[in-house]
Formats: C-alpha cells, structure tokens, sequence
C-alpha cells in the first residue's frame, strides 16, 4: 500500500503496525499521531510515495471469530464462515491446539 493509504487505515485501525518495504523497519503511530519506529518510538517521516505492508498481529481464536472478519490459523487458508472453521477443526489432527495457536484477522 502506498503512504496515503497506510495513513488512511491507520485511522480507521488505531494501533496498527506497518512494515517500511524499502528498509523492513515496523512502524506505528504514536498517541500523538506521529509515525515512529515500533521499537525506538523515534519519529520517523514517510515520503509520499513509499510501499508499505501492514504488520498483522496474532489473536485468540475468540479474537478471531468475535472480529466478524475473514480470519487465518497461522498456517492454513483463509476462512470466511464459521461453517468453514467448524469443518477445518475436525479434519485438524489436533483441533485444540488449533483453537489454542495464532489467528490473523484478515
């Protein structure tokens, strides 16, 4: 995504994290609203035109499901219903382990 759309996500999404693809440098947004560097909390600007990638974060399969979203065992295909969800836990080989590891919010 471009500068102007992380900018714009990130208003929609407070605390989301993006990825600088030109250097690999995760950033956010500060309380202020600054761009600063995810583990230096320096600030940082972002040229018009730069790539970025957002950071997705790992949840809880409660996390996940409450979301409404289109959610991802870390490792597996996207899933969009749960009726999808319900049919991949019982061909999983351990449907806890799967319930208990990291989801992505899509």
């Amino acid at each position: 995504m471009k500068t102007s759309e992380m900018y714009a996500y990130a208003e929609k999404n407070p605390g989301a994290k993006f990825k600088r693809l030109s250097n690999g440098v995760i950033y956010c947004f500060s309380g202020d609203s600054e761009l600063v560097r995810s583990s230096h909390h320096c600030t940082s600007i972002a040229r018009l035109n730069e790539e970025w990638e957002l950071v997705r974060e790992p949840v809880t399969f409660m996390e996940a499901v409450n979301s409404r979203k289109r959610i991802k065992p870390d490792g597996w295909k996207e899933f969009e219903s749960l009726i999808e969800i319900f049919g991949y836990l019982q061909v999983a080989s351990s449907p806890l382990a799967s319930i208990n590891g990291k989801w992505f919010i899509e």
